[in-house]
């Protein structure tokens, strides 16, 4: 028995030397085989080789060089490499085409004085690009091992990002975040002066449709929470659409807690009567 394992384990060793060995070869469909073959071998050790084809270097451009870089991304979420956060999220802004952006572009081709903000089809026209299958796995690997601290950063992306198909891709990874989990990152973000003021207010505007979609999620949110988002309101910085949605989101974790200390009452009440009611 110990010899066998022995045996897979120096088999293990040999094929890891061997993927890490094509990774850093110069044939990009080689390199792009061997690093989803690392993902797929749940090899740890590679974790720093992939990092290095993620990052790309001299002389690596082009859209087979970005098909590596994707499928680092994605082997990178598959062994679960919270160590490789920063750079996915660097992968994410690499690239990242502004909606006024795309705008420009098609005014540019038609001559005309359409508007800024372009019409949901036009976005097409702009994701053509084989940097946004980076983006997407670089996305799909924040969910893969959790990384919450990346959501409000979707979420600005969602709304600012001309590439439909990466925009797609993000709701879908916010999407497969517990609601709760991701309200209680939404206040540590609408609390963070280190945070931009564009990315707070993303960051409130989404959490107060999340606590108004499901009262779960607003019970699951503290005292200590709105009186957190409260605070932040009251800084002479911000707007009006961010000390709004911070007063909604008050609003809906105070009812909810009040609904919740009602429901409670009524069933002591409800549950005493029965108690005496049998008693007699």
């Amino acid at each position: 028995m110990a010899a066998s394992a022995a045996r897979g384990d120096t088999v293990r060793m040999q094929k890891l030397l061997e993927l890490l060995e094509a990774l850093r070869g110069v044939d990009s469909a080689v390199r792009r085989e061997a690093a989803t073959a690392l993902g797929e071998l749940g090899a740890a050790e590679a974790v720093p080789h992939l990092l290095e084809a993620l990052r790309g270097g001299a002389g690596r451009h082009g859209r087979q060089e970005a098909a590596v870089r994707r499928e680092a991304a994605g082997a990178l979420g598959k062994l679960g490499a919270a160590e490789a956060a920063p750079q996915l999220l660097e992968a994410l802004r690499c690239g990242a085409t502004p909606i006024r952006m795309c705008a420009r572009r098609r005014r540019g081709r038609s001559g005309s004085s359409a508007p800024r903000r372009p019409r949901p089809g036009s976005w097409r026209r702009c994701r053509a690009t084989p940097i946004s299958d980076v983006r997407r796995e670089a996305a799909n690997a924040f969910w893969k091992f959790g990384a919450l601290e990346v959501a409000p950063g979707l979420l600005r992306m969602l709304e600012e990002d001309g590439d439909s198909e990466f925009r797609r891709t993000a709701a879908k990874v916010l999407d497969r975040f517990d609601p709760k989990d991701l309200a209680l990152q939404l206040v540590r973000t609408v609390r963070n002066r280190d945070m931009g003021i564009p990315w707070r207010e993303t960051a409130a505007s989404e959490l107060a449709r999340l606590v108004t979609k499901d009262a779960a999620v607003a019970l699951a949110l503290a005292d200590e929470h709105a009186d957190a988002l409260h605070d932040a309101a009251q800084e002479e910085e911000v707007g009006k659409v961010f000390r709004d949605s911070c007063a909604k989101a008050v609003g809906k974790i105070d009812a909810a807690h009040a609904q919740a200390a009602d429901d409670a009452a009524r069933h002591g009440t409800a549950t005493q009567h029965r108690a005496s009611t049998s008693g007699s």
